[in-house]
Parts: structure tokens; C-alpha cells; sequence
């Protein structure tokens, strides 16, 4: 049976999967993958420390990669998971890589990992002004998200910049991704935080890894940020998603869902990834 709270969802059976959303969101990020998934792994999802209706950061404690991959493991120590497979999407696929660094990791696939190794301070600054602008439309129009975005044209103004098809959102996803931006309680130290002063070092990654990146990516296109990850992983599978955004599973959860559990099962199965091709843009 599943279960549900504000900040968190676990549910399904089989081999654990721990599931990651981006900067800014919630666990819902995966709402729309998990009956697929649960069917064949157990699955968490929470929320971030400090985003909207998740736990918040201890008392002192300022956000950042370190704090919040911190809380990504206590997650799995309540859960009794030594290790579990690891999706995650922009932040969380930095976080779940972080996690592999941890040990925690059994495989990762990443889509579209972003927060830093940008390689350049203007992207840098590029990351920022997304952050600022975002926040700052989604603050003004959350007084009128419910009624926007019960319109396909009001998803496609408020989410286009995340989504190559915000109009097969339902007003209820694409209204709680409004919410999610505009009152994140720990949006100021996040982005501070992201991206980090240098670039982490990935050199601990010893688990199967999938780089997914979509050539519609208008946060973080892959000709700007995703080079800088295949040359930290270069044993990791690159694939290329088409016809969606930067956040992959709003466009396509099952195609998404059937990605990561493909993945999965080949990198739980001795030799299957051995000899992978690596699949350029």
C-alpha cells in the first residue's frame, strides 16, 4: 500500500528506487510516473529539504548540495536502503550523483543534472537570472495560478521555459509548479548555493550511470552544461531525448518511467551495460 504525506510518497515493491525532483519543486515532480514504476520497484520520492511541504532544514543550517544530499541520505536510512537505484532530475540528478559519490547508489540515471559545473561564470550568472526571473513571474501570478493555468495558453506562458508541452499538464500539476517556485522557503539560499563556487568532482562514481538530456533543454542545453558531464563520466550512457523540455517527465512520464526502469533493470543484470553505446547529439 502506498504511502503518502506532504513530504514525502513511498510505495510498490521490488528493488528500491529512490526518485529526486528539481530545484524549486516537490515530490509530485514524479506524480504521474509512479503507477508505472511502483509496479516494479519500491519506490520513495521526497520532497527536498526546505522546499514547499517538505522537512525543514535543521536550525543553523544553510542549504546547499552537501545539506541536502544529507537529508537525501537520512531518507534512505528511514527506509532501511543501504543503497538504491537513483533517479533524479536537474538539481536531483546532481544530487543523485552526489549520492553515488556517498556510496548510496546502486545505479543513477540523471536527467539533465544541473546546479553546477557550468564550466563558465557566464553560465553562472546565466543559472541566476533564470532562478530570479522565475521566481519572481511565479510570486506575481500565484494569486491567479489556479485560473491561468486552467487554460492551455496559461501553462504554456507560465511553464514553456520548463516544458516542451505544457498544455498536456493538468491545471492541478502545472498550478503546484507554480506554487512550488513561488514559495519555496529556502529559494534565496538555494540560489546562492547553485551553482557552487567549483565544479564538483565526480571522480568517486563507481555505479552504472545514464546521462539523459533533451534537445529542447532551454535551462540547461546540453552544448553548455551537459559536455562538462560526460567528460567527468565517461563511462556513462548518453542518451538524447526528443519533444521534451527540461523537465522530461511533464511532457512524457511514460516514456520517462520506461527510460529509467529499462535502465535500471539492464544495470541490475551482470554484463548487460557492458559494451553500452555511448549515443552522441
Amino acid at each position: 500500500m502506498a504511502e503518502t504525506g506532504g513530504a514525502r510518497y513511498r510505495g510498490g515493491c521490488g528493488d528500491p528506487l529512490l526518485l529526486i525532483h528539481g530545484a524549486f519543486y516537490a515530490w509530485r515532480a514524479w506524480e504521474a510516473l509512479l503507477p508505472d514504476l511502483e509496479r516494479s520497484f519500491a519506490v520513495l520520492a521526497p520532497t527536498l529539504l526546505g522546499h514547499l511541504e517538505g522537512d525543514r532544514l535543521p536550525v543553523g543550517v544553510a542549504t546547499g548540495i552537501e545539506t541536502l544530499a544529507d537529508g537525501l541520505e537520512r531518507e534512505l536510512d528511514l527506509a532501511g536502503w543501504d543503497t538504491a537505484h537513483i533517479a533524479g532530475s536537474s538539481l536531483g540528478g546532481l544530487l543523485a550523483l552526489e549520492l553515488a559519490q556517498r556510496g548510496r547508489a546502486r545505479s543513477v540515471v540523471a536527467l539533465a543534472p544541473g546546479g553546477d559545473r557550468p564550466g563558465t561564470r557566464y553560465g553562472e550568472r546565466r543559472i541566476a537570472v533564470i532562478f530570479t526571473l522565475t521566481h519572481a513571474l511565479a510570486r506575481r501570478l500565484l494569486p491567479h495560478a489556479d485560473r491561468l493555468c486552467a487554460r492551455a495558453r496559461g501553462r504554456r506562458l507560465l511553464l514553456s521555459w520548463v516544458c516542451a508541452h505544457p498544455e498536456r499538464l493538468s491545471g492541478a500539476q502545472a498550478a503546484l509548479a507554480v506554487r512550488a517556485m513561488a514559495q519555496c522557503p529556502t529559494y534565496i539560499g538555494l540560489k546562492r548555493a547553485i551553482p557552487p563556487p567549483s565544479a564538483r568532482e565526480l571522480d568517486q562514481v563507481r555505479c552504472p550511470v545514464l546521462l539523459a538530456w533533451s534537445t529542447k533543454d532551454r535551462v540547461l542545453p546540453f552544448k553548455r552544461y551537459g559536455r562538462t558531464y560526460r567528460e567527468a563520466l565517461p563511462f556513462a550512457e548518453l542518451r538524447m531525448l526528443h519533444d521534451v523540455g527540461h523537465v522530461p517527465m511533464m511532457d512524457d512520464p511514460a516514456g520517462i518511467a520506461t527510460l529509467i526502469r529499462d535502465f535500471v533493470t539492464r544495470s541490475a543484470t551482470p554484463g548487460a551495460l557492458a559494451g553500452a553505446e555511448h549515443k552522441a547529439p
